[in-house]
């Protein structure tokens, strides 16, 4: 029995030790792919870029989505207000940029994936690219968007 007592201490501390190391992990590297560590608002109807960097704040964001339907074309809906938007998907490479406000700055909309963020009048969707798709947001992620500035007061849902 105090063999299998250790046997079990020994599993139990490397695992433990697995748990807390804190190096990279296929798991935690997977989940940072989960969403962009950077997404920059841009153009459109804002003064300046506004940058969101908190990768939590980033995976509530993408992931608040109420509905995904096709992109109609045809349906006259016209929108309040469209910008452009880049997502700096997790790559080491954007981690100094999230820390540094100075850095964050310098970049270049140009070295994320497009996205374009369209308010109308009763809804906020998000499009990436080229997709035939558009991304209706919820209401946690207009709250979201609210909270940095990218929607104005004065375009508020109905």
């Amino acid at each position: 029995m105090p063999r299998l007592f250790s046997l079990f201490a020994g599993v139990l501390a490397t695992g433990l030790h697995i748990a807390t190391a804190d190096h990279a992990t296929p798991a935690r590297e997977a989940s940072r792919a989960m969403a962009p560590r950077i997404i920059m608002f841009y153009d459109g109807s804002l003064e300046s870029p506004i940058y969101m960097t908190d990768w939590w704040e980033n995976l509530e964001f993408v992931s608040s989505v109420a509905e995904i339907r096709p992109i109609n074309s045809d349906s006259g809906q016209s929108y309040a207000a469209r910008v452009k938007v880049a997502l700096f998907w997790h790559n080491p490479t954007w981690d100094r940029y999230a820390r540094d406000s100075r850095l964050l700055r310098t970049l270049d909309p140009a070295h994320g994936s497009p996205a374009t963020l369209e308010v109308r009048s009763n809804t906020v969707s998000l499009l990436y690219g080229k997709s035939k798709f558009e991304r209706v947001l919820n209401e946690k992620a207009f709250a979201i968007l609210k909270r940095h500035g990218v929607i104005m007061e004065s375009i508020q849902r109905r």
